[in-house]
This record gives C-alpha cells, sequence and structure tokens, in this order.
C-alpha cells in the first residue's frame, strides 16, 4: 500500500498534493486475488499472491523468527526521537517486548557499505550474519526463499539471471579472498544480497524521489 505524504506543518502543500498536478492517483481499492500491477508503460510493478504459503509455512517462518526477538530489541536506540534518523524512526515496542519484540536487522554475506560502493572499495558482511540466531532463522526460512527464487524466474526473469549471477560473483570472491567469513555463504538462500527483518514498525511516509516517472501512474 503506497502511503501518502501528511500535510506540512506550515499549511505548505504536501508532496501528494503536489503530484497530483501530474499524475491522477490511483484508485486500486482492496485487491484479495492474484494480481498484478503495472506502470503506463506496462513495466512491472507488483506481483501480488495473497495467501500464497500455507498457513503450516507461515506459522514455521514465524516460530524461527520469534527467536530473533532479543537481537532485535537490541537495535532500538534510546535516544529521543528528534536526534534519530529516519532508519531509527517508528518502531512500536509491545509491552513487554512481545512475541517478536521490534527493532531492524540487515543480513547480507556481503555487501558495500553505504558511500563505498565504487567497484575498488571491498564488500563487508553484517555483523548480524554469523549469530547462530539468524543462521537459524535462515535455515528456516531457505524453503521459503528458494519459493520465492522460482515465482523471481518466472515473472521476472532477467532480474532472477542478474540476481543469480551477482550472488554466484560473491560467494566466489569471498571463498576466494582471505577475509575470514563468520558463517558459511554458500548456504545464502536468495538471489538478492541482502535479508531485512524489521518488526512492529510504523511505515514512514514516503516516495522514491529517484525513481521513474512512469511508476507513479498504474
Amino acid at each position: 500500500m503506497a502511503k501518502a505524504s501528511p500535510p506540512n506543518p506550515d499549511g505548505s502543500p504536501s508532496d501528494t498534493e503536489r503530484l497530483q498536478k501530474y499524475f491522477r492517483a490511483a484508485k486500486i481499492g482492496k485487491i484479495s486475488v492474484p494480481a498484478t500491477i503495472v506502470d503506463r508503460e506496462g513495466n512491472i510493478v507488483t506481483i501480488y499472491l495473497p495467501n500464497i504459503l500455507s498457513p503450516s509455512r507461515v506459522n514455521f517462518v514465524n516460530s524461527a523468527t520469534k527467536d530473533l526477538r532479543n537481537l532485535l530489541l537490541r537495535t532500538i536506540t534510546s535516544s529521543s526521537a528528534q536526534n534519530l534518523s529516519w532508519r531509527s524512526q517508528g518502531f512500536v515496542v509491545p509491552e513487554e517486548g512481545g512475541e517478536f519484540g521490534a527493532g531492524r536487522i540487515t543480513v547480507s554475506p556481503a555487501y558495500f557499505m553505504q558511500r563505498h560502493e565504487r567497484l575498488q572499495d571491498s564488500m563487508v558482511t553484517s555483523a548480524s550474519y554469523g549469530s547462530v540466531e539468524v543462521q537459524h532463522w535462515l535455515s528456516a526460512l531457505s524453503t521459503t526463499e528458494f519459493f520465492w527464487n522460482a515465482i523471481t524466474a518466472a515473472s521476472a526473469p532477467d532480474l532472477f539471471e542478474a540476481g543469480a549471477t551477482a550472488i554466484s560473483r560473491i560467494v566466489q570472491g569471498l571463498q576466494e579472498s582471505d577475509k575470514p567469513v563468520s558463517a558459511p555463504i554458500s548456504n545464502w538462500p536468495s538471489i538478492f544480497s541482502g535479508l531485512e527483518i524489521i518488526a512492529n514498525r510504523t511505515t514512514l511516509s514516503h516516495r522514491d524521489t529517484g525513481g521513474s516517472a512512469s511508476l507513479l501512474i498504474f
């Protein structure tokens, strides 16, 4: 669901109001059946597959995710809201932490740190990757992740090929390097090089300022 930007405190038009001068707001409504949303050029924006996972599979993954509760809670900063970046805002911690806790964990066998994305920059493994809890979660997620890979291969073959090639090169590069790796990287289950675990967070109002204009017309 796209989040609309709230009115600005000073009464000036919000981003949403300004965009409506150029792009008609899509009235998609509630979708309860499998669907594909495309932009005006026919590019796929969203492939929606409700209830594609069985209840038992969902419960299995949720059970493994609950084991990350304490790791997630440790990522919540105690700084005042005024001093937090948007990446640390919007988390709602349930009473006594709840079943899943709250917070955000980035998991990646190798990625470029922010502002270090040149070819000569080295890739790093996320700090969370080597933890026992995260490795258990990845193991539980593997079958489901392979399923997502297959869906991507069928629906977006170019994206699948690009991702699979990139991951293959990443794994090969790390295996050939002298850097110690905290956990096996050959077991990485996704064609994407990173996964984000986010629990109990209010979605912040946002829009992709660098995206294609066609993506704003569904």
